[in-house]
């Protein structure tokens, strides 16, 4: 795995895990491959020590606040992915829209066979559903900030988004294709159409 991806995959774990194993735990990544198993197991297991300390900080009356923050995380190259994650889907409901709303001469023919194929499958049709909130997961985790604090002996528990465009161009696409589903799902439960 080459030390840049290794370092990035650090940011999962909390900052506290980072400064006493950080260095360590890169080096070990380096020197495994960079296959999608050894991504996803160091970022859930990061994910699991952040949730453990969340838990930890929870359970324990009056203990520190706590802030999940992945601001280390490269928010344009996260963007930038949920943008082509959610790409496939966009084309396939323009090209719709053009047909069949629009009413564009020929697209409804020049379009079909593309659709009987994709939508056919309901693996492919499941993954054209669910892009956009893959989509928007991806978009919006490099900028959250999550913050659990108590005060007067109440928890408070507060959410910040940093806004950059990019960022946000993902997010407003990836919501309006998810506003599209479900008005669209809801359209044929309601109606069967």
């Amino acid at each position: 795995m080459n030390p840049r991806l290794a370092r990035l995959l650090v940011h999962a774990y909390p900052p506290s895990w980072r400064r006493r194993y950080g260095s360590e735990y890169a080096a070990l990544l380096e020197d495994l491959p960079a296959t999608l198993s050894a991504v996803s197991d160091a970022v859930r297991a990061g994910l699991a020590v952040r949730g453990r300390a969340l838990s930890n900080a929870l359970l324990s009356s009056g203990g520190p606040d706590v802030t999940i923050d992945f601001g280390g995380w490269q928010a344009r190259t996260f963007a930038l992915l949920a943008i082509l994650v959610a790409l496939p889907t966009t084309i396939v409901l323009a090209l719709s829209a053009l047909a069949y709303n629009v009413g564009v001469p020929g697209m409804a023919t020049a379009i079909a066979p593309i659709q009987s194929q994709l939508l056919g499958s309901k693996l492919i049709g499941l993954g054209l559903m669910g892009a956009p909130v893959l989509a928007f997961v991806i978009a919006v985790l490099p900028v959250l900030r999550l913050s659990i604090q108590r005060e007067a002996g109440e928890l408070m528990i507060s959410f910040a988004i940093r806004g950059r465009a990019l960022t946000l161009v993902a997010a407003v696409l990836s919501l309006l294709l998810i506003a599209f589903f479900a008005m669209h799902s809801a359209t044929e439960f309601l109606f069967g159409t």
